[in-house]
């Protein structure tokens, strides 16, 4: 090798080392200047400017100081999660940072985490802070208490009609005796055609309200109505009418949501009372992580009917459910829903045919494609063993075996703050043992709704 070429490529490698050496120090002192620019920003209260700062320097996540301007900046330009999770950073790193502290509190009470909110205000009242601080923090407890739910009375009161069309109202099959939409078994009175499946097109009229509101600290009382009214256009006789009452209490304990809640029902066809349902129900619901929920509930019911259904139907039925929702997450904001049922429907007037166990699951995927619309698909499944021989099966002896199987779909746009329009398809299938019990149904519905909060 000549000593030209010896020399020339040393002193390219002294070029590189010196120009990095430069580089490193200019680093070096951008990185000590962006939290100083992002600080003097924040005084001014130029938070846009001192969060766009703040973005284009992101190497710099994980330095204390950098993180707590860069949180308050996020807060105040309208990025109030993005300011949360830096200040989180800064306190696990220095958890006496009461000055950080105090500004997460306020990034929780901006997105609306209330629990979290008062839980870091608290802590923050309980030490000795300056008059003018105690002042903010006392506000800041007296807004959460205004704003959570958990501690106001809360109105919801909601209208909707709709149109739509029923492709067998009488869930029948086309057989000599039919299976009627509230009643299979023998001798019913809801009959509209024997052997006969019926669709018509109809409308609907719903409403509803509920309320709830605190009675201590953790525990708030609930209250519900709604009312429904459906008549159909091609079939006389058959319209529904259906009026439900519901209250209990909710309680919280740490993370987890405990519901008891006590409900009646009653059903009505063409104007005549047909069936009560009264019973109650206790649920729970606990978060597992931000994208996991799970939840379970036990409960029992009493189903009674008018006329001679009620010396042939009556019944007594206990349930149990457990399930769960996974957020997905992606561009459509994904969510999926899963329950699992069982209940046994124990008939009290000594008709075994119509006592049975009923077990099944159903999902639901939700969808949300932007911000205003969203779109569920949901499919579901449930297995109905009866105990004693069915009475209209083709050969003595057999039992009867019913498999339902139900799948929607439904587009929803919320149109303003109150006004929605909602798309609904319901599909349902009983496959049975016995043909006459076999039937298919098609439901599309059309709805209006507006809601008053």
């Amino acid at each position: 090798m000549s000593s030209k070429s010896y020399k020339s490529r040393t002193k390219n490698a002294l070029t590189k080392i010196a120009l990095s050496l430069i580089s490193m120090a200019y680093m070096g002192f951008a990185q000590a200047d962006v939290p100083s620019d992002m600080k003097s920003l924040v005084e001014q209260g130029r938070f846009v400017e001192a969060f766009e700062l703040g973005m284009k320097n992101e190497r710099l996540t994980g330095e204390p100081v950098y993180d707590y301007y860069f949180g308050i900046a996020a807060i105040d330009s309208g990025r109030a999660s993005l300011g949360v999770l830096a200040l989180e950073r800064v306190l696990l790193t220095n958890p006496g940072n009461d000055l950080a502290r105090l500004e997460l509190a306020r990034g929780y009470f901006v997105i609306g985490d209330f629990e979290r909110s008062k839980e870091e205000f608290q802590k923050m009242a309980a030490k000795q802070v300056p008059p003018s601080v105690r002042n903010s923090i006392e506000k800041y407890l007296a807004q959460i208490k205004a704003e959570d739910p958990q501690f106001r009375t809360t109105w919801r009161t909601y209208t909707e009609f709709a149109l739509g069309h029923n492709s067998n109202v009488n869930s029948s099959t086309n057989q000599l005796v039919p299976c009627p939409a509230f009643y299979c078994g023998n001798n019913s009175q809801l009959l509209i055609d024997p052997g006969s499946s019926k669709s018509s097109s109809f409308n609907q009229l719903a409403l509803g309200t509920s309320v709830s509101g605190p009675i201590v600290p953790g525990i708030k009382y609930l209250l519900g109505f709604d009312a429904s009214v459906r008549q159909h256009a091609q079939i006389d006789n058959f319209d529904q009418r259906n009026v439900s009452l519901n209250g209990g209490a909710e309680f919280i304990a740490d993370t987890s949501r405990y519901r008891v809640i006590g409900f009646f029902n009653q059903a009505s066809l063409d104007d005549k009372k047909l069936r009560d349902v009264a019973g109650g129900i206790v649920d729970w619901v606990k978060p597992m992580s931000q994208t996991t929920t799970l939840r379970s509930s036990v409960g029992f019911a009493t189903l009674r009917y008018t006329g001679e259904n009620a010396l042939i139907r009556d019944a007594d039925m206990p349930s149990f459910s457990v399930g769960g929702n996974y957020y997905i997450g992606g561009d459509w904001k994904a969510a999926i829903d899963v329950d699992f049922n069982l209940a046994r429907e124990k008939n009290i007037r000594g008709n075994s045919d119509l006592t049975r166990d009923i077990y099944g699951a159903r999902t639901l995927l939700a969808l949300t494609p932007f911000a205003r619309m969203q779109i569920n698909i949901g499919f579901g499944y449930a297995k109905s063993k009866y105990e004693g021989a069915e009475p209209f099966a083709p050969s003595p002896g057999v039992i009867k075996d019913d498999d339902l199987f139900t799948s929607e779909l439904a587009a929803q746009y919320q149109l303003t703050k109150g006004w929605s329009i909602r798309t609904e398809w319901l599909r349902a299938e009983n496959r049975s043992n016995v043909e006459l019990y076999r039937y298919k149904q098609d439901v599309v519905l059309m709805k209006m709704r507006y809601e008053w909060k």
